[in-house]
């Protein structure tokens, strides 16, 4: 169950923080906004793919264990950002979304694109075990 905890707690914080960045007011460009989206759109389905086919249970549990984990990685940055004066947060947090969550979601989002059968696989051996 921990490798599907662990893939899905990456997709859960890329789409946590990436909500956060589009939902902050600040300009994104339109390419930032696409790997935003996709963010969520990959989260999504991947839970879909991850928790099909398990029992309630295992449902219940890789689901919170994944969101617990991407919930203190999130609840962790924004705790750094609240750090910055009001007067820096917003050119903080525009940073913070260019320069961290971006990258993080097109890693996440490109290791499944360029090799989709690898990620499916882990998928399907943990679900075997």
């Amino acid at each position: 169950m921990q490798v599907l905890i662990r893939i899905l707690d990456a997709a859960f914080a890329a789409e946590q923080m990436s909500t956060i960045c589009m939902s902050a007011k600040i300009n994104l460009s339109e390419n930032d906004k696409e790997v935003f989206k996709s963010a969520v759109i990959y989260s999504q389905g991947v839970r879909r793919h991850v928790i099909a086919g398990l029992s309630v249970s295992d449902v219940d549990f890789v689901l919170k264990s994944a969101a617990d984990q991407a919930k203190a990685l999130t609840e962790a940055e924004i705790a750094a950002l609240a750090t910055f004066s009001p007067a820096r947060l917003s050119d903080e947090t525009q940073q913070w979304c260019a320069n961290k969550v971006k990258p993080s979601a097109n890693q996440i989002i490109g290791a499944y694109m360029r090799n989709p059968e690898v990620i499916e696989q882990l998928i399907a051996k943990a679900k075997a075990n």
